[in-house]
């Protein structure tokens, strides 16, 4: 069969490195990509690109890339006291439309995304103020904190989408909690992948964010039903269904059918989003 094939995929975790080297040498002479599945962290995949692997999966996007002994570079400091501040629950439109508009970049990405097809106004958004009064305030601040940590040109766009499946797939899920604290658990989502945008652990990146205590609770020990959202996307995600807590969601009616069928839907969500995302990379 391997002559028919186009992608030949390997599990990292199952081969020992002298079976990897005996299986590459075998595939040497086939005109496949190589895919490397179950890679863990930055340094599997250096290695495995350094093999020929071109093709990738696993949770090595999800995770830090710890830097010993280095600072937040200033540009990452910038998004980082962006986040505090659309964070803040004391923020309101005027105060959010002042603190965005001290980013051209940010606002141009806002008013075009705004504008997409996706959100259909029913009228052109030609200004910010206007399209922060279109979307409101949570949905504003969780739109805003997306295109200001996908604006990191260091990271890879893969990590983008998988913020952005994450935070939808966490609000869509928390919607059926209560409808009303959506973007709440949208938030969650986002944030819980701060530690892979910054290299910095979580905790750590918390300290300087102002944030609900139950909020908090939720990112750095799965508490609350907010935790119980975060841990069941993040089950879901990893391939780990048997490690949901399905009692537990089942108190929202959050059956594996609904689940499934909140899935699928948030992945042609992120296929029309990402569209847009990629036209204002």
């Amino acid at each position: 069969m391997l002559p028919l094939a186009d992608i030949i995929k390997l599990d990292m975790l199952a081969l020992t490195d002298e079976e990897l080297k005996s299986m590459l040498a075998r595939f040497a002479d086939l005109d496949v990509a190589l895919l490397a599945e179950k890679v863990e962290t930055q340094e599997m995949m250096d290695y495995c690109r350094s093999l020929g692997f071109t093709l990738f999966q696993g949770n090595f996007l999800s995770k830090p890339e710890p830097i010993s002994g280095k600072k937040i570079s200033a540009n990452k400091l910038v998004v980082l006291e962006l986040l505090n501040q659309l964070q803040n629950p004391d923020s309101n439109l005027r105060v959010l439309e002042e603190l965005v508009s001290r980013d051209p970049a940010l606002v141009f990405k806002t008013i075009k995304l705004v504008n997409s097809a996706f959100y259909r106004p029913r009228h052109e958004i030609e200004s910010l103020g206007h399209a922060m009064t279109y979307l409101g305030l949570d949905a504003m601040r969780g739109l805003a904190s997306l295109l200001a940590i996908s604006g990191m040109s260091d990271k890879p766009d893969a990590l983008r989408d998988h913020a952005l499946e994450k935070a939808k797939l966490c609000e869509q899920m928390g919607a059926c909690v209560n409808a009303d604290d959506a973007p709440v658990f949208y938030s969650v989502g986002l944030l819980s992948t701060m530690d892979a945008f910054f290299d910095q652990p979580l905790p750590m990146l918390l300290e300087n964010l102002m944030l609900r205590a139950d909020i908090k609770d939720a990112l750095l020990e799965k508490k609350g039903v907010l935790g119980l959202i975060l841990q069941a996307t993040e089950s879901i995600q990893a391939g780990a269904f048997d490690a949901i807590d399905w009692p537990g969601l089942a108190a929202f009616e959050l059956t594996p059918a609904k689940v499934q069928e909140i899935y699928l839907s948030v992945l042609e969500w992120q296929s029309h989003v990402g569209d847009d995302l990629e036209l204002l990379a």
